[in-house]
């Protein structure tokens, strides 16, 4: 298995920052790493959609757990194993805890530990940055 987390303190308060975070599909105004995100139904579990990132595969997604305003997961399917995007919210002294945790299983996880995982974990503060300039135009 390879996991990563990154925290960050949005300053902001729970619910707001949970209505911009949690919105899949409005993240590319604002994640620079984020091309697309297509939701097939409602931000619920067992919803699937697809996204398109910068410097990592494109592919489909499930949401397996919504739990608002605390956070949710996603899901892809990696042949034998899986891609898990963790995320969570919880209030905090100046603003709101984000963690995001990235894990991945099976045999692809050589690749996430070398490639894509680096890459993700070099890209997160422009994401935080982002988030937080989304949060302070609102």
């Amino acid at each position: 298995m390879y996991e990563f987390v990154a925290t960050h303190l949005a300053p902001a308060p729970l619910d707001a920052v949970w209505e911009v975070w949690s919105d899949l599909t409005g993240q590319p105004a604002w994640d620079p790493r984020t091309r697309q995100v297509l939701l097939d139904g409602p931000f619920v579990a067992g919803t699937t959609g697809h996204v398109r990132r910068t410097g990592s595969p494109s592919g489909p997604f499930r949401i397996a757990r919504v739990d608002p305003p605390h956070g949710w997961d996603t899901s892809t399917t990696l042949p034998g194993g899986e891609l898990r995007w963790s995320h969570h919210l919880e209030p905090a002294d100046g603003g709101t805890l984000l963690t995001l945790t990235y894990r991945a299983t099976g045999p692809l996880e050589l690749l996430h530990r070398v490639l894509w995982g680096p890459a993700t974990r070099r890209s997160m503060s422009a994401t935080w940055s982002g988030l937080d300039a989304r949060l302070a135009a609102r």
